[in-house]
This record gives structure tokens, sequence and C-alpha cells, in this order.
């Protein structure tokens, strides 16, 4: 898991066409807890709001492809809470 780790500080540099600032900002203040919950999140937003171009989008899911799969259940709770998190700022 270094390997997606190591992903978020680059996308934190990413050119504002292909993540927004709010995206970026997202990612330069990454805590360093759980990369793969964290990317799940950030490729929601991304599609959800038009963040990324496709590129960003193509990259993370490139780099989630050997973590461990989500069941739905999984995906709709971490949305959720993504999405009370999101209302509440």
């Amino acid at each position: 898991m270094n390997k997606l780790a190591d992903i978020i500080p680059l996308l934190a540099e990413a050119p504002r066409g292909q993540l927004d600032a709010k995206g970026a900002k997202m990612c330069a203040e990454w805590d360093g807890e759980d990369p793969v919950r964290f990317l799940r999140d950030l490729l929601d937003l991304c599609v959800r709001y038009a963040w990324a171009s496709s590129f960003v989008i193509v990259l993370i899911e490139g780099s989630l492809q050997d973590a461990p799969p989500e069941t739905e259940g999984e995906a709709e709770s971490r949305r959720q809470a993504l999405l009370d998190k999101w209302e509440a700022a």
C-alpha cells in the first residue's frame, strides 16, 4: 500500500485542469490514514463534482486495482460518511 500513499502527495501538485484547488488541498492535507479509503473518497468526489479530468480518474482507478474490493455495503457506508462530512463543511 506504500505506492498508494506516494500517489496522494503527487495529486496535491496536479495542475488545475486535472484536479481543482479543493481536491488538491484535500490531498495536501491528507493525514496519512488509510490511503485506500482516501483515494476511493477522492474518486467519488471527482466523479460526482467533476473535480478531475479523466486522467486523474484513470490514475486513481489504476492505483486501486490491487486494493481489496469493497462490498456494496462498505461502499454505501463510506459514501454516506463522505456526504455527511461534505455537508458539514
